[in-house]
């Protein structure tokens, strides 16, 4: 709740959560006196976040890879996994209500040789499962399934 109000669009943006704000505040307290802009400073929060990070969720050093955006995200994730597998594999599959962000990656892999299907969707936007467990083969790099669509 925000101000005894229930926030529903958590879709667009998500309000900051408390102890979020408080380390962010405290990163940002008026005690440091350097060039905040600086691209010095700004690796040295990264690498602390980063590291951070990975202490939290048990990760290695290659495990955890910051992005500019969903898009860049989407794209690194996608890639790599696809051509982590394309000398044995090349089929991908992808339902058609994904995110342009997800739906461009896969028009560009079938531009470089992968055979893209796309999932039944209903109308309703859920997939048919049974249908899509028929179209997974044993040349199958990747399924992408959004969990949850805004539109």
């Amino acid at each position: 709740m925000i101000n005894n109000k229930i926030y529903m669009d958590y879709a667009a943006t998500t309000p900051v959560d408390q102890e979020v704000l408080e380390v962010m505040l405290n990163e940002y307290s008026s005690e440091v006196f350097f060039d905040r802009q600086s691209s010095k400073y700004i690796k040295i929060q990264m690498d602390r976040t980063k590291y951070r990070l990975m202490d939290a969720i048990n990760a290695k050093s290659g495990d955890v890879i910051f992005t500019a955006s969903g898009t860049e995200a989407n794209n690194l994730a996608i890639r790599e996994h696809a051509n982590r597998g394309r000398h044995r594999w090349k089929r991908l599959l992808v339902s058609g209500i994904e995110h342009p962000s997800v739906l461009n990656v896969f028009t560009a892999l079938e531009t470089e040789g992968f055979e893209v299907v796309k999932l039944p969707v209903s109308p309703a936007g859920i997939i048919d499962l049974e249908a899509a467990k028929k179209l997974v083969t044993n040349d199958t790099i990747l399924v992408a399934v959004m969990f949850f669509n805004n539109a």
